[in-house]
This record gives C-alpha cells, sequence and structure tokens, in this order.
C-alpha cells in the first residue's frame, strides 16, 4: 500500500454528526485508513423483513410458530446498542397477530445484560411510540435474583438463570444486531439471552471463560470455535417452547444492509457472514501507531472501550494506541480497578500488573465485581502489549489516573502531541469507525 501525504488533513467521526479534524504529526506516516466496506442499504426493509418472516433459516414461518400461543415475549437489546428495532417491531407484531397471538399476552423485555435500565424516552426511541401503544414493556435486571429462574448448567459449568417473563414464554423473539465483539466474536443471535436478559452469575460464569491467554481475544472469530458463542448458545436453547431470532447487519452510516430471521443458531451464521465481509479489513502489517474512535459504540466507557480492543493487533507490540472515546453517558456502569501505580517506571508497575492478570483468572480484583473479570483481564493484557492515549473530554477528569499505561486527555491535540514525543517516527493507520470493526493481517 502506497504511503499517503502526512501533511493532508484526517478525520475521525465524533458522535452521530461530527468530527475530529487533526494532522498528523511529521514525523508519522500514514500507511492508510481502514474502515467498514461500502455496502447500500436495504431499499426496502418491510418488504426484506416480510420474506424473511414467511421463509426464515432453520424454522418455520413467524406466523406459524406463533399459532397456540398464549404468553409471547420479543427481547429487544438495549440503548447503547444500534440496532433500529423501530423499524422491524410492527411487521413482526403483524405476523404474530396473524398467527392468533392476542397483543396483550405480548411484552417486550429489555436486554441490557450488565448495562444500566432502560428509560422510557429510551424504549420509544429503540421500538417506537406507536408499538409501545400496543403492548406493555419490563426492564430486566441482572441483579435482581428474584427477577430470574434457573434451568440448570452448561457443559462448561455456567449456573443458567434467565429472566423469568423471557423464561416462561412459550415464544420469543429476540430483536439485535450482528457486529464484531472482541469476546463472542460477533453479537447477535442468542446474545439477547446471554448476557442480554441473564442474571448476573450467569453472565459471570460465561464471560469468564475470556479471562485467560488462549480466549481473551476472540474478536470475529468463527462462531463454532468460540467458546464463549457456544456457552451462551447452550445457555439460550435451555429455554422451554420456541425461540426466533430477528438479527440486523448494519452499515458504517448504521443502515440496514442485510436481515436473517429463524433460528438462533442457523440464522445468526447467516448474518456473520455478511458482517464479517462489512467489518473485516484487511492491513497490510501491524503499525507503530493506531489512531481509533468508538463511533458508532458512543454511549458510555464501557461500549466505548471497544474502539481499543478491537484494533489492538493493528497495533505492533510496544506500540501506541491513541483513541478517542464520546462515551456520551460517561464513565456508565463499568468498574476497573483503580492501581495507585500511575507515574511508578514501568519496570516497577508491569510485574504488578502481570500478576494481577494471572491472579485475575481465579479471582476478581479489588474495585471489580465477578462479572467484570473479563473485561479487567483483558484491559490488563493490553496494558503489557501497547501504550494508551484515550482522548476522554466527556470524563476526563474522572479517569485521571485509572490505571497505569493509559494516559487520559481532554483534548485530542494533546493526545496526538504526547503519542508524537513518544514515538516521533512512526508508521500510522487510521480506522475511523473502531467502535464496529475488525483488522485481519493480510498473508
Amino acid at each position: 500500500m502506497n504511503r499517503q501525504n502526512t501533511s493532508s488533513l484526517q478525520q475521525i467521526p465524533w458522535g452521530k454528526s461530527g468530527f475530529q479534524e487533526f494532522e498528523l504529526p511529521p514525523g508519522w506516516k500514514l500507511l492508510g485508513t481502514f474502515k467498514p466496506s461500502e455496502f447500500s442499504p436495504l431499499p426496502d426493509v418491510n418488504s426484506t423483513l416480510e420474506t424473511i418472516l414467511l421463509d426464515p433459516a432453520g424454522c418455520a414461518p413467524l406466523k406459524q410458530l406463533a399459532q397456540g400461543k398464549q404468553q409471547v415475549v420479543i427481547v429487544v437489546d438495549d440503548i447503547s446498542r444500534p440496532t433500529p428495532a423501530y423499524l422491524l417491531l410492527g411487521k413482526i407484531l403483524d405476523h404474530l397477530v396473524a398467527g392468533g397471538v392476542d397483543l396483550k399476552s405480548v411484552t417486550l423485555v429489555t436486554a441490557p445484560g450488565l448495562h444500566r435500565e432502560m428509560t422510557q424516552a429510551d424504549m420509544e426511541r429503540k421500538a417506537g411510540q406507536d408499538v409501545l401503544a400496543k403492548v406493555g414493556w419490563e426492564n430486566h435486571d441482572c441483579r435482581n435474583s428474584g427477577q430470574t429462574v434457573y434451568l440448570g448448567k452448561t457443559d462448561r459449568g455456567t449456573p443458567v438463570y434467565i429472566n423469568k417473563t423471557v423464561a416462561e414464554a412459550d415464544l420469543r423473539v429476540l430483536v439485535g444486531t450482528i457486529e464484531p465483539h472482541p469476546h463472542a466474536g460477533f453479537g447477535g443471535g442468542f446474545k439477547n439471552i446471554l448476557p442480554g436478559v441473564a442474571g448476573v452469575e450467569t453472565i459471570a460464569a460465561n464471560h469468564a471463560i475470556c479471562a485467560s491467554p488462549k480466549y481473551f481475544f476472540m474478536l470475529g472469530s468463527d462462531p463454532a470455535k468460540n467458546p464463549m458463542r457456544l456457552d451462551l448458545e447452550q445457555a439460550g436453547s435451555m429455554l422451554k417452547g420456541e425461540t426466533f431470532i430477528v438479527n440486523t447487519v448494519l452499515n458504517a452510516q448504521m443502515q440496514i444492509i442485510g436481515l436473517v430471521a429463524g433460528d438462533p443458531v442457523k440464522a445468526h451464521r447467516q448474518g456473520v457472514t455478511l458482517a464479517a465481509e462489512v467489518f473485516g479489513v484487511r492491513i497490510p502489517a501491524q503499525a507503530d501507531v493506531v489512531i481509533t474512535d468508538s463511533f458508532p459504540m458512543d454511549i458510555d466507557l464501557r461500549q466505548g472501550v471497544k474502539a481499543v480492543a478491537n484494533v489492538l493487533y493493528a497495533a505492533r507490540p510496544g506500540g501506541i494506541i491513541v483513541a478517542a472515546l464520546k462515551c456520551e453517558e460517561g464513565l456508565g456502569n463499568m468498574r476497573v480497578p483503580r492501581l495507585k501505580l500511575s507515574g511508578l517506571p514501568a519496570f516497577i508497575w508491569k510485574p504488578i500488573i502481570w500478576l494481577l492478570g494471572v491472579l485475575i483468572s481465579w479471582i476478581s480484583p479489588p474495585g471489580t465485581s465477578p462479572e467484570e473479570r473479563f473485561s479487567t483481564y483483558f484491559l490488563l493484557k493490553a496494558l503489557l502489549r501497547n501504550r494508551i492515549f484515550v482522548f476522554l473530554p466527556a470524563v476526563a477528569s474522572q479517569a485521571e489516573g485509572l490505571l497505569p499505561g493509559v494516559e487520559i486527555f481532554g483534548d485530542f491535540q494533546d493526545a496526538l502531541k504526547a503519542a508524537a514525543k513518544a514515538m516521533p517516527h512512526a508508521d500510522v493507520m487510521i480506522f475511523p469507525h473502531g467502535g464496529a470493526i475488525y483488522p485481519e493481517i493480510e498473508k
């Protein structure tokens, strides 16, 4: 790949309509800017949805599954996910009614996993006011043990606690999006069940699978070879009755370019094939410096850090990652251990981080809960591998000194200057949609 002119103005998204513009420091050479592949949106979402609801993958049509069902639940992913559920739910309800379902027996259940509960305004954005006027909805709270029922254990030992309303339904429709995920490989499918509407013990056990050297980075991996994905799919299959998915695949502009429906595994695999075409990008080699941003996962720090996780291996060991994280709702509910190691030389804090990374496979460090072991483990591994410079204006003061090796900035230019001082001469790659992309090195 030809190196681009380093004096040209560069641009990365900042929120839904803004941009951060910048020039690369004089000693930096641009290897390339890597974006998701360009796909045009579906010309008629309603028509495509009608087709796949009548001819789904791996199961009977939705209206046929709906026949005789007394209790139906539609599980929608939460507001941190980009799924435009409001474009889908009306047609889904039509098919349920055509199958004989009384809308009074239909409940929307949110699938926040470890994220915050949804507000009425959130649900109006996610589902649409017209839909909410027809059916009731309820929040799932993973920490409310009275809201879940126990279904048994998976082969990997995960205790399966699932939202009671969801578990007792005769028919579940899971509405979500298939996008790259650092641990599960891809989102979508049964992920609306686990972690979406699972109990905290279940989420902790499933996520802990990734707190090991072998499985800590599974971005874009084959679902059939991903233990976290296989575990959550087994948990989902333990539910009685029928489960049907409707999943979108979106382009970089968050427009629907593909839809899959049907069996939660078979239909999901169809969607993964398309999502890999959209978000998988080939890079020529690892770079000294990687510049990335959180779009479209901009809502909070828990989602925003995917911009670092997704591009971790695009940077060489010892390289620098410069990440612009929007974090519209601040830190969110993400907690990481506050280690008083900042300012100490690397030869002191790195062995401590390494030891903590070993211990976390067995215990949760102070300041974190069991379900956060996997994210903390990933962060510690990243700190040992790379220097991380984060533009985080929404919560810069709160995040300062959070972890050694992570430098927090309230100004993007300051982050670039600090990175250039640390590495005056560097090959650079830019990932403008770091929250939903996965780089693969060309072989």
